[in-house]
């Protein structure tokens, strides 16, 4: 059976599909109850418990899994994840991938089997939220400590291309032009180098993707199918704009997928919370209907934290207090760089990046392939196919915050507001006197010392911390240390979120924005997101004709190119194209 032959049983009021497999008759799909639980794939008598991930389970009378919570599962942000968490989370990824076919294809095959049960209803919100538990559970089978983190894609939204999630050792970039196969990413093995079938994506940079001021419109829907037909659209433009598996059926194959998928569902907590009756929103007709396959009903999944013992982390509060290693992102004490070359420019067995040696040898070592990559994905210079290399540095040299290695802006200044000759924009030295002997401009700080913004000579506020919050030693006013070298566009964006949070629906409404208005949905991705149903093709116009409005374009922004202001003054460059 096609798709539309199978949508149009729906539209007849014959049916209500809640199952779809691509060119399979009915008869040849089994849709019929079976006696217990069906869970991961195996099946549970009515009354038996199990253990499942971190977690004891209990098949109950009515088919449902139910799980004890002991200690809540902790969901961070990707970018604040350790390196050790990270680096467990794709390993449990790449056990999932194992045998033929693999838990993890049997994940996304379900997904994509059910996908008329999934989306385009108002199950959407909790279908997803415990589906992501169910694969969450998975790996967690492998390693307990193990859980899910989530995309925040408005840090990212001006460039979402250059955000750091694509760099080799978080979820791999994009595909290669013909196959679409994401050629290095940390989800499979090195032997096969590709995951069967390959991972595919295919960036689609003509799509605008929603900004943090539109997420926080949403925030103010206080209808539920409003707010959760704006969280499809969302999803939908995520999933056109990443391309390959992400925008098909099978988009659970893509690692990223969950992580994009658990910022949806942080998104319908807060909104939950937001609202004093955020649990009771939900369509009360439709609030003890099995969803399958699970046989879960939306009302066993409504509260993240005593039903399904999640917890997300908030921005900047999921790193650890301070730093535990020394970061030296300049030369160490052999004098090699961080991508292992002197200052000479060769690496410790005397090869350069073009792959000679001082005689005009060339490199025959095998550590990098015909491409010029190793079995990492990272080239001769240290950076991968997206641009970064592993300590977050793009390949122009300077982080997402605008700073190189050794901490200068593109000026050329520090956080401090001193340039490499330790001199400040209006002649001050770091040892307190100024070039020339002359003094500086009286009128640049007041009777106590400190300028407009509210810093002095030496780029401190009167609590002694600096435009980024942190003091001479490195600490901020909690003691802690983790941002310090940063990036620290992540503090930047809680902070926004704080700011907008506050604001009514009509203020926010009024906010004069940079970014391009957001892209339609096409018909094509209505029909194909099951969106066409009953009343949503005008509730989705409604919306996008409503979001139009309220996108108000600032054509009297100028962006600052220089962080030194007129009055000699530093002041860092604010990531707002970003």
């Amino acid at each position: 059976m096609i798709l539309n032959k199978c949508q149009s049983l729906e539209v007849q009021g014959q049916v209500e599909v809640v199952q779809f497999t691509r060119g399979k008759r009915c008869s040849e799909i089994n849709c019929g109850e079976t006696c217990g639980c069906m869970y991961n794939n195996r099946t549970y008598e009515i009354g038996e418990q199990f253990q499942s991930g971190c977690q004891t389970c209990t098949c109950s009378e009515n088919g449902a899994v139910y799980c004890l919570c002991s200690n809540p599962v902790q969901r961070k942000e990707i970018r604040e994840m350790t390196r050790l968490e990270l680096w467990n989370y794709q390993v449990t990824i790449r056990k999932l991938q194992s045998g033929h076919p693999s838990k993890w294809w049997y994940f996304a095959e379900t997904y994509a089997s059910h996908k008329p049960q999934a989306v385009g209803t108002d199950a959407f919100l909790p279908w997803h939220r415990y589906f992501l538990w169910n694969v969450e559970q998975a790996l967690q089978e492998i390693d307990c400590s193990v859980a899910i983190p989530y995309y925040d894609w408005t840090v990212d939204v001006g460039e979402p291309e250059k955000s750091v999630i694509w760099s080799v050792n978080m979820f791999g970039g994009n595909g290669e032009n013909v196959t679409e196969c994401v050629m290095y990413h940390p989800f499979k093995k090195y032997f096969p180098p590709f995951l069967t079938p390959c991972l595919r994506r295919h960036f689609d940079l003509r799509v605008n993707l929603p900004d943090l001021v539109n997420v926080q419109l949403a925030f103010r829907e206080t209808d539920y199918k409003r707010f959760r037909i704006k969280m499809e659209i969302f999803t939908k433009l995520f999933q056109a704009w990443v391309g390959g598996h992400m925008s098909s059926d099978l988009s659970p194959y893509d690692p990223l997928f969950y992580s994009y998928m658990a910022y949806i569902d942080k998104l319908w907590h807060d909104w939950q919370i937001r609202h004093h009756d955020g649990l009771l929103r939900y369509p009360q007709r439709k609030r003890y209907l099995p969803m399958l396959p699970f046989k879960i009903t939306p009302d066993n999944v409504m509260d993240l934290r005593i039903q399904m013992c999640i917890e997300y982390v908030p921005l900047t509060k999921g790193v650890p207090c301070n730093v535990t290693e020394i970061r030296n992102y300049g030369y160490d004490d052999f004098g090699f760089d961080r991508h292992g070359y002197n200052r000479e420019g060769y690496d410790k067995d005397g090869f350069t990046v073009l792959g000679f040696d001082l005689d005009g040898n060339q490199d025959f070592r095998g550590v990098y392939n015909t491409r010029g990559y190793d079995r990492h994905g990272y080239g001769r210079d240290g950076y991968d196919m997206s641009g970064f290399d592993k300590y977050g540095f793009y390949v122009d040299g300077y982080n997402v915050d605008g700073f190189d290695p050794f901490g200068y802006d593109r000026i050329g200044y520090d956080r401090y507001g001193f340039n490499k000759l330790a001199v400040t924009p209006f002649g001050l030295l770091k040892n307190g006197t100024y070039l020339g002997r002359q003094e500086v401009d009286i009128s640049l700080f007041d009777e106590f010392g400190y300028n407009k913004y509210g810093f002095n000579k030496f780029g401190f506020d009167r609590q002694g911390y600096d435009v980024f919050g942190f003091d001479s030693m490195g600490y901020d006013r909690y003691i802690c240390n983790y941002y310090h070298l940063g990036p620290v566009n992540l503090m930047v964006k809680h902070y926004v979120s704080g700011k907008l949070h506050d604001l009514d629906k009509e203020t926010l409404s009024k906010i004069k924005r940079i970014c391009p208005p957001v892209t339609r949905l096409e018909d094509w991705q209505i029909l194909t997101n099951w969106l066409h149903r009953d009343d949503q093709v005008e509730l989705i116009e409604t919306i996008e004709k409503v979001r139009r409005k309220e996108h108000r374009t600032d054509t009297e922004y100028r962006p600052r190119k220089s962080s030194v202001t007129e009055d000699l003054i530093w002041v860092p460059v604010a990531p707002d194209e970003r």
